[in-house]
């Protein structure tokens, strides 16, 4: 499969055709799921969280939090332009990934392709990085167990404006929780969700 085919658009999805970024729904943070190329063979590449940071020894993809008036293209560059210790010009965006991907923390992916990619990473934030090639994560099966997700309510929410208040019978939300136990490292939780959405679009293209 051809990364360009993952472009997408908001008439068509993903129709199999280079184009510009599209806008995805407003949201805190940006993530950016990378590939790279080599040998005329296609990866996607992970990190692993430096121990000094919240979450340390997890795997993940480079993003964070947008900052000012930034773009949600703009803060998914800028985050991983610092992880990895490269340019933007070595990044090449393809396309936001679908916003089912949001959580209770309002994050969006993207799927991008970095250029002349070296292995470089800021030991700041990344203990580590590795590549696995696409072909064996599309023919990967994740271990799934689905969860109930509770809603978690501030304490200015208006209750009273309910039927029957705070005993409201609230729909519980169940959402699947994907595990990606790889040989170079367990692979799950929001990271997986991404990996795993990108791998459906990716399967679906082939």
């Amino acid at each position: 499969m051809k990364p360009e085919r993952l472009c997408y658009n908001e008439k068509n999805g993903y129709s199999g055709t280079l184009c510009p970024h599209t806008g995805v729904s407003s949201g805190r943070l940006r993530v950016l799921l990378p590939l790279i190329e080599a040998n005329g063979s296609w990866s996607v590449l992970f990190e692993v969280r430096s121990p000094a940071i919240s979450q340390g020894g997890e795997v993940c993809f480079p993003g964070g939090k947008i900052e000012n008036s930034e773009s949600a293209e703009e803060a998914a560059v800028r985050e991983t332009c610092e992880e990895l210790l490269i340019s933007p010009e070595q990044i090449g965006m393809l396309t936001p990934l679908p916003d089912r991907l949001s959580s209770p923390r309002k994050v969006y992916a993207f799927a991008a392709v970095l250029k002349e990619y070296s292995f470089t990473f800021s030991e700041e934030e990344t203990e580590r990085v590795f590549a696995i090639p696409l072909e064996t994560l599309l023919k990967e099966e994740p271990l799934i167990s689905d969860t109930d997700r509770p809603y978690r309510f501030p304490e200015d929410f208006p209750f009273e404006l309910l039927p029957g208040g705070k005993n409201y019978p609230f729909r519980v939300r169940r959402e699947p929780i994907y595990f990606y136990c790889m040989e170079e490292s367990l692979i799950w939780g929001l990271t997986a969700n991404i990996l795993h959405t990108f791998l459906e679009i990716a399967r679906s293209l082939k």
